[in-house]
């Protein structure tokens, strides 16, 4: 049983959906109109054609104008169209969800669609790449523009698929091309080598551990 809001929302469609139609109706009929034919019939018509032609003359000496409000007002209609339905069966949230899946099954009319109205689609989206550029281009991040990103993920502790651990080593990558060979070298007088004859024994290890080498000498 539909509440009363539902059916209001019911009825909303229903005007709306009519309204649609008969905007499309006489955005047709407006563009079949022609001024001779009017006037003659303005002169020497019927009572009826004389009054008919009356009230039509004005609005097909601006054709333009009118035309512009009905597109605008069918623009509206849709609009208005769309909150009723999302209201009562939510397909964009359900087209949102499953944006992949549904867009894969209409993928052939789109194509029919492109290929329909490719006259007049092909130069548009030729003059829209052209003055907005292509989509995606300005998705990516720089490279210290998405180390930013990474650090706002470390700081704010946010929950996702990848650990603290793991955005350090990604920082650190980053950071590569940015550091010289020199700072991560080790200076021989610093190096700690051990003889070719030593025995290694736990005093070797620790001090091996305590200079933090990762490659160590052997003195022959």
């Amino acid at each position: 049983m539909l509440s009363r809001i539902q059916a209001l929302y019911v009825a909303g469609v229903f005007i709306l959906i009519h309204g649609s139609a008969l905007l499309s109706g006489l955005t047709l009929g407006l563009l079949s109109l022609d001024t001779l034919q009017l006037q003659v019939q303005q002169r020497t018509g019927t009572a009826r054609q004389q009054s008919q032609a009356t009230r039509l003359l004005p609005l097909v000496a601006r054709t333009h104008q009118v035309l512009v409000g009905l597109v605008l007002f069918g623009a509206a209609v849709s609009a208005a169209l769309t909150l009723c339905l999302d209201r009562l069966l939510d397909p964009v949230a359900a087209i949102l969800l499953h944006s992949v899946s549904i867009c894969a099954f209409f993928a052939p009319l789109m194509h029919v669609i492109l290929w329909l109205f490719s006259p007049a689609a092909f130069p548009l989206a030729l003059l829209l790449d052209a003055t907005l550029g292509q989509p995606g281009e300005d998705a990516l991040f720089e490279r210290q523009e998405l180390r930013t990103v990474i650090a706002l993920h470390a700081q704010e502790g946010m929950d996702g698929p990848l650990s603290l651990q793991e955005m350090g080593i990604i920082s650190g990558v980053l950071e590569l091309t940015a550091t010289p060979v020199a700072s991560m070298m080790t200076p021989i007088s610093e190096a700690q080598p051990l003889a070719a004859e030593a025995e290694i024994d736990a005093a070797m290890v620790d001090s091996v551990l305590r200079h933090g080498m990762r490659q160590v000498l052997v003195q022959r």
